[in-house]
């Protein structure tokens, strides 16, 4: 269909509660569902129903019921909608977690070096300490 202005179309998803609306079209005026309303828009010019950011619970079986101006059935159309996970957010958790691994690491490295700078600092301290006690340093008059 490329021009729906003259028809009423209604598009639902099939649930086995029950079909749930999406959106309809009645007397050029498309009403989308809460659930869908910030994320999808309708183009009534050549019929295309875009969701801009689809969910992996959107997923499932469509329908669109197409009726003419003196609501008489016309056509009825099925469509399927797989989401799948997108490996990029699995990549992006991945790289996430290791990124934390690596800093935890450098934390406690550096953690490390500064312990056993400040372990050889103190005791070399008590060393000088230790040799200097025998020493009597002053002037003589």
């Amino acid at each position: 269909m490329a021009n729906t202005s003259s028809h009423m179309l209604f598009f639902k998803k099939l649930l086995p509660s029950g079909p749930i609306k999406v959106f309809s079209l009645k007397k050029e005026k498309v009403t989308i569902q809460e659930a869908f309303r910030n994320r999808s828009e309708f183009f009534v010019s050549n019929s295309t129903f875009k969701i801009t950011s689809v969910e992996t619970t959107d997923s499932g079986l469509y329908t669109l019921e197409v009726f003419d101006r003196n609501g008489v059935h016309v056509k009825t159309f099925n469509v399927t909608l797989d989401v799948q996970e997108s490996n990029s957010s699995i990549m992006n958790t991945s790289w996430l977690a290791l990124l934390i691994l690596i800093s935890v690491i450098v934390v406690v490295v550096v953690v490390m070096v500064l312990t056993v700078s400040w372990w050889c600092c103190c005791h070399k301290r008590k060393k000088k300490s230790k040799n200097n006690r025998g020493i009597i340093t002053g002037s003589v008059k």
